[in-house]
């Protein structure tokens, strides 16, 4: 496993910890340089955006892509961190423990394979 992988191999035992009250994407690197930039994982812990960047030590570099990545989110309105070592996942960790206890408990869209689209909007405009 690959330094950057032992990394991303603690964020996601964080996020496991968590569990269904950080909604987490992990987009595929590098998918031919199509579409938007994005970092190494998206998340979403009471109704705020983490976006995180992994990198294998404290000195691995950040590209200027993804700088250029986080100050878009960053102006958006999300909260951007760099992990490289148990200090800054357990700073994520403290982040995103912050945000779910603050946030209300949302009632769950109830799963039927014939929910009409306006249906589901009614109920999701009533989270706003």
């Amino acid at each position: 496993m690959t330094p950057e992988g032992k990394i991303k191999k603690e964020v996601n035992k964080l996020l496991a910890e968590l569990g269904d009250t950080v909604y987490k994407f992990m987009p595929i690197p590098g998918y031919g340089g199509m579409g938007a930039p994005c970092l190494d994982y998206l998340l979403c812990a009471g109704g705020r955006l983490f976006a995180v960047e992994v990198k294998k030590n404290e000195k691995a570099l950040v590209t200027g892509r993804q700088i250029a990545t986080m100050n878009t989110i960053r102006r958006a309105g999300g909260k951007v961190f760099v992990v490289y070592d148990d200090e800054t996942v357990k700073e994520l960790g403290e982040a995103l423990h912050k945000k779910t206890r603050k946030s209300g408990t949302v009632e769950d869209i109830s799963i039927h394979i014939t929910n009409p689209a306006w249906r589901v909007r009614e109920l999701l405009r009533s989270d706003q």
